[in-house]
């Protein structure tokens, strides 16, 4: 490939944090109601959310009283490790609102557990990317609102590889044995391996027989498995590691360490944290005003600055202390692969047993 069409990131220097996008990695802490009082003299009603924890509860409870101030709700967050949907199955009564991963979001809305996003009441809905929306909608409709988004890199350190990493199918050179890094099975980000290997070797997503046959021919390249993404940002800091399949942002702290940042040209892998409403939620106007609270530009300014993700509303402008910490913008938002979520999700178990005889 053209190395001038390679989309390298600029770089600077910022504090490590231990948060990771989507599910995996997540330091947990209790359960906590945020927010409280009135807004503008408003009545403050009860919104019960099945969130994930970790850097998102975090954000969501230094956020809590702009919320409560704008819109009179008070959030209740359940932290659930990535079982949101699981929750909302065992007590479908109990939640009014649901963050997701986009796997779930999808399954809850083929399962009937979540119900189909009604578009004209979400306020800013015309500035989501389209692309991103786009991987939510299923033939019931569209299971969620995604108000921000990570996209998938390859972080390496130049100074240990000794050359340029430019692509996907880079990662199977010969060189790189027993130094690579990806996440472990099952999670949606080594189902999206499996589509890249698909993609990358194959003739498209679905050839799944290239697929496996390509990812046999890249254990050798694996160095380890990973559960918790900010292990690899400890790794490539120390030099215990050399390259790292994860969350894009991760390596943008670490140009002092000497990490590199390729988002392919060719594209690549993302995930979206996405809000869902259950389907027996018995406040769907208060799911609303979070969507439609969390699209609002200052909102999502915020949000990015405590979370390192990129905005789901594409008229938000960026912080000027995020500025170079970002890899999601327009042209990436344009280039990630669009992957069958719903059908990654359902695949997890099948692939994660002849995941396990590649890599054990």
């Amino acid at each position: 490939m053209d190395e001038t069409r390679v989309l390298h990131v600029p770089v600077s220097r910022r504090a490590l944090f231990a948060g990771a996008f989507g599910a995996a990695g997540l330091a947990l802490l209790p359960g906590c109601t945020i927010g409280g009082g009135k807004g503008d003299g408003k009545a403050t009603t009860k919104l019960t959310a099945t969130e994930w924890g970790g850097v998102w509860d975090q954000a969501l409870t230094q956020m809590a009283a702009d919320f409560t101030e704008a819109t009179g709700f008070t959030m209740v967050n359940s932290i659930d490790n990535n079982n949101g949907l699981v929750k909302i199955q065992q007590n479908p009564d109990l939640y009014q609102v649901a963050w997701l991963t986009a796997d779930k979001s999808t399954a809850g809305l083929r399962s009937g557990d979540v119900q189909a996003i009604d578009t004209k009441k979400v306020e800013r809905y015309a500035d989501l990317y389209p692309n991103i929306v786009k991987a939510l909608r299923i033939e019931q409709g569209l299971s969620g609102v995604p108000v921000s988004w990570g996209a998938t890199g390859i972080l390496y350190r130049r100074d240990l590889v000794g050359w340029d990493i430019k692509t996907w199918k880079d990662l199977w050179d010969e060189r790189l044995a027993k130094s690579i890094a990806i996440q472990a099975m099952p999670a949606l980000g080594s189902a999206s391996t499996v589509r890249m290997a698909a993609r990358t070797w194959g003739s498209g997503p679905d050839d799944l027989d290239a697929a496996w046959a390509a990812l046999e021919k890249l254990a050798p390249n694996v160095q380890y498995q990973y559960t918790i993404s900010s292990d690899t940002v400890n790794k490539l800091a120390n030099g215990s590691l050399k390259v790292a399949t994860t969350f894009a942002n991760f390596g943008l702290p670490l140009a002092d360490r000497g990490v590199e940042v390729v988002v392919p040209a060719e594209g690549g892998p993302w995930s979206p944290q996405v809000i869902s409403i259950p389907t027996q939620s018995d406040n769907v106007e208060g799911a609303y005003a979070l969507i439609n609270w969390m699209l609002d530009p200052k909102t999502q300014a915020r949000w990015v600055e405590l979370t390192a993700v990129g905005p789901g509303n594409q008229e938000t402008k960026i912080p000027a202390s995020m500025k170079g910490l970002l890899v999601e913008n327009d042209a990436v938002a344009k280039a990630v692969w669009n992957d069958d979520f719903l059908e990654m999700g359902a695949s997890l178990d099948k692939w994660a047993a002849r995941w396990q005889q590649i890599f054990g």
